[in-house]
């Protein structure tokens, strides 16, 4: 899921579950074909997973980029709010890991 961050962030590659999230909003229809239940075990849920965390990202860049004060940004924004600080401290762990 740090893939979706990124791609969010620093315009990286999409991950495979962002862009069938986008794929199915676009297109109005499920990746495969039946209905919610048909589709593979997990599928779902990690492109709901990757959309929220890219749209998370997304937010907080415009409102870096409009200059809205980020405590104001995460007082009206709470989900995306913990969304990124996960991600943040993933990152973190990963790069303390490397060291």
């Amino acid at each position: 899921m740090l893939a979706a961050a990124a791609a969010a962030e620093w315009d990286r590659p999409a991950p495979e579950e962002l862009i069938m999230a986008w794929d199915c909003q676009r297109w109005n229809t499920l990746p495969e074909p039946g209905g919610l239940l048909d589709q593979p075990a997990g599928l779902v849920q990690r492109m709901n997973i990757a959309l929220n965390i890219f749209d998370s990202y997304e937010s907080r860049l415009r409102a870096i980029m409009s200059d809205v004060d980020m405590q104001k940004w995460s007082e009206d924004n709470p989900r995306a709010w913990k969304i990124v600080g996960r991600i943040e401290r993933v990152r973190f762990d990963q790069r303390k890991g490397a060291l």
